[in-house]
């Protein structure tokens, strides 16, 4: 089920009213039950692995604290994060390792034979959520779950479930936990409105409507010019970070509305200045994630400088890896990871906070240079918009009658980013949450709400990290 979906909306309503109107001590069993709902409106089968993973963690966990002392704690460690890689793999990447070993040929079948189901939404979100307990209970930083009840609700908590963020146990169960307390007059409700309308705006009134565009350039990038299918990149990433971010201020603003106060997971990344500080907030909390259950048990910042350069190649490979089973995602993990080492080298002959304009320029445009490969349907696509790219042709008639730039809804659309970009660099640079702005006023959320119905693009109502 989308956020942006009118069957949301009525999930919502009766989901909302039926929990406040159960007494405290029974209110997880309300938001399991319409997690699962929620989770399994697309295709019931979805809800398989994530019981298998919940269940086998909660076990593994107990036992793994009750035996700290002996070896039979690896033995359940290994359980649980085999138990998940496994399905992850499964569903995720066997076409991806079929057709890289040509498995598909010499064992008489293709890839669409291969007789998996659909991929699970969410199944990357919520298998690293799990696992990250595991892991924790492991080293010792937090005590196993006992109530089995409030553990399946961590694994499914509906408005994070699909798309994040992705929480720590410790920070979200005793939360949940606290649903015997929560109380209607004490929910902020415009606060939580104002995150929902935001996300909704982010998501149909900028990020859908740039995907119209976006869409029609990968369509058949050879027909446009090397400065339209760079400016694609850029316009895709701006596309991608609405369109997630969207997702996450409607999971917060949801969560909020039963008390559940879920992590920032973006920090407006499009205008920092440096590689490093975009990544720190960029999907903030699967940035933690590497960094708490990666890169800082293989040596983090005190290993020598090389093997910290590989290291930080490393994580990224995994970061574009997890995002799906192409080549395409591995090659933008890999060139992000390199131009983070790049940018340590030079760090130490370059002030940048005295270039801070030309800093953030470039690495805007680098950044949108390397979602491109994000963005390609495949490594030929890839191949052929770079060979365009160097080509250095440029054409700006062409690229205008092509793109149909005289309609009113590309008009539009340029007055939608200005905007939108004026108002996130508004909140930038006062250093202001969405929570304190001027987004509480509800004569300004009804505004909002009025533009997207006259100018939403509704034709998309999934949301692009689902597939992931």
């Amino acid at each position: 089920m989308s956020f942006v979906a009118s069957s949301f909306v009525l999930f919502l309503v009766l989901f909302f009213f039926l929990f406040y109107l159960t007494p405290g001590r029974f209110r997880w069993v309300i938001v399991l039950i319409g997690s699962y709902l929620f989770y399994s409106f697309e295709d019931p089968f979805f809800l398989i692995p994530l019981l298998i993973s919940t269940i086998i963690d909660y076990t593994s966990a107990i036992v793994i604290e009750r035996n700290r002392s002996n070896n039979k704690k690896y033995l359940f460690l290994a359980i649980s994060l085999l138990t998940n890689i496994s399905l992850l793999v499964y569903f995720k990447y066997t076409d991806f390792f079929t057709s890289m070993f040509n498995l598909s040929e010499s064992m008489g079948y293709s890839p669409s034979s291969v007789g998996l189901y659909a991929i699970p939404i969410g199944i990357s979100f919520y298998t690293f959520q799990t696992v990250s307990y595991t892991l924790d209970v492991f080293n010792g930083s937090r005590n196993a779950e006992r109530h089995l009840g409030y553990f399946a609700v961590f694994v499914s908590f509906f408005p994070q479930l699909v798309a994040g963020p992705i929480e720590k146990s410790t920070k979200l169960i005793p939360q949940l936990k606290n649903f015997v307390n929560v109380k209607i007059k004490n929910i902020k409700v415009l606060e939580a409105t104002s995150l929902i309308v935001w996300g909704l705006v982010k998501k149909i009134l900028i990020a859908d409507r740039i995907g119209v565009v976006v869409d029609k350039v990968y369509e058949s990038p050879a027909e446009f010019s090397s400065i339209l299918l760079i400016f694609s990149g850029c316009l895709f990433m701006i596309q991608i970070y609405c369109d997630f971010s969207g997702y996450t201020l409607i999971a917060r603003g949801v969560a909020k509305l039963f008390g559940i106060e879920l992590s920032k997971n973006w920090n407006f990344p499009l205008f920092q200045t440096s590689f490093k500080s975009f990544w720190v907030n960029w999907h903030i909390t699967l940035s933690i994630w590497f960094k708490d259950y990666i890169y800082l048990p293989l040596g983090g910042n005190k290993v020598p400088f090389l093997k910290w350069g590989l290291l930080t190649l490393f994580v990224f490979f995994i970061s574009g890896f997890w995002h799906g089973a192409n080549y395409t995602f591995i090659i933008w993990g890999v060139l992000n990871g390199m131009f983070l080492i790049v940018e340590k080298i030079f760090s130490k002959y370059l002030k940048v906070s005295k270039f801070k304009l030309f800093s953030w320029f470039l690495i805007f445009i680098l950044t949108g240079l390397f979602f491109i490969s994000f963005r390609a349907t495949s490594l030929n696509q890839l191949l052929l918009i770079g060979n365009l790219i160097l080509e250095f042709q440029f054409d700006l008639i062409q690229d205008y009658v092509k793109l149909d730039m005289w309609k009113f809804s590309h008009l539009v659309n340029g007055a939608l980013i200005i905007s939108f970009f004026s108002y996130e660099s508004f909140c930038y640079f006062n250093k202001m949450e969405f929570e304190k702005s001027t987004l509480k006023n509800p004569e300004v959320q009804l505004f909002l709400l009025f533009l997207i119905l006259i100018l939403g693009e509704f034709q998309n109502k999934t949301f692009i990290y689902f597939q992931f």
